[in-house]
């Protein structure tokens, strides 16, 4: 009995220490006010980053989650850094909950201070733990990807990221011509651009062939300005028939199979 009272006691004692050790680290972090990286100025260790570990070995994953959440968003920051060191297993709900009520702090790497959104310094904390050659099959990433697309308070940077480092089946080009067209996001443009150069054969709505006219320069791919051209016939828009007439005049990729296109508009009455 004596024993077990003994355990008991040491173990809350423990406890209680432990907890006493994370509020004074935590303290010291929010007393610095900037979110350090290991190396500053030049190349020293960084105090704050050292805190960062304690904090990291010394709170739990539950412990992690309630700080990811603090109104101090340099406590905020670390703990979204301990959960990703951790391995927690729903990262991609950080991620929406740091979109959720985004904030910005200073960061201080090597000799660089800046300031990021703790949604990107998030993303790209986790980013840059994944192989080069793993990135695009990565599931995590994947989820963190689909969620940028999706949220309404993602940001052109963060579209960027995605696109860069992310895969979108066909499923998600609707939002993606949304970011493209009605929030005029220009990674949105370029990717649908590449998307098309790689899928010249895909049915293309009147925003995507306005898009795509004032591309031009950028399509690679034949069959792609061959549908482009097919597509705005269709359509029977002045006003996009005389830019593509136009665009063909300044674009010498279709000489390569002239006489197809010579065709498909002589068909429809349209002179160059």
């Amino acid at each position: 009995m004596l024993r077990l009272l003994l355990i008991f006691t040491l173990t809350l004692n423990s406890q209680v220490f432990l907890g006493q050790n994370i509020d004074s680290i935590i303290n010291r972090i929010k007393s610095v006010r900037e979110v350090h990286y290991e190396r500053i100025n030049m190349g020293g260790r960084s105090e704050q980053f050292e805190n960062y570990e304690l904090l990291k070995k010394k709170a739990s994953i539950q412990v992690l989650l309630k700080l990811q959440v603090d109104t101090n968003s340099i406590i905020a920051c670390y703990a979204g850094w301990g959960l990703i060191a951790k391995g927690y297993k729903d990262l991609p709900s950080i991620l929406s909950q740091y979109l959720d009520n985004d904030k910005t702090v200073i960061t201080f790497q090597g000799c660089i201070k800046y300031p990021d959104r703790l949604s990107e310094i998030f993303y790209h904390r986790y980013r840059r733990g994944i192989k080069t050659n793993k990135l695009l099959r990565d599931k995590t990433l994947r989820k963190m990807n689909i969620i940028i697309l999706y949220h309404k308070n993602a940001y052109e940077r963060l579209y960027k990221y995605a696109f860069r480092y992310g895969e979108f089946d066909k499923s998600h080009n609707n939002q993606i011509e949304n970011l493209a067209f009605i929030y005029n996001s220009e990674s949105a443009k370029q990717y649908l651009l590449n998307w098309y150069n790689q899928h010249p054969q895909e049915i293309l709505k009147s925003e995507s062939c306005k898009f795509l006219i004032d591309e031009s320069n950028s399509i690679t791919s034949l069959p792609l300005l061959y549908n482009l051209v097919s597509t705005i016939i269709s359509y029977k828009d002045p006003i996009q028939i005389e830019k593509m007439t136009s665009l063909l005049r300044n674009n010498n990729l279709w000489c390569a199979e002239e006489i197809k296109f010579l065709k498909l508009l002589e068909d429809s009455n349209i002179k160059l």
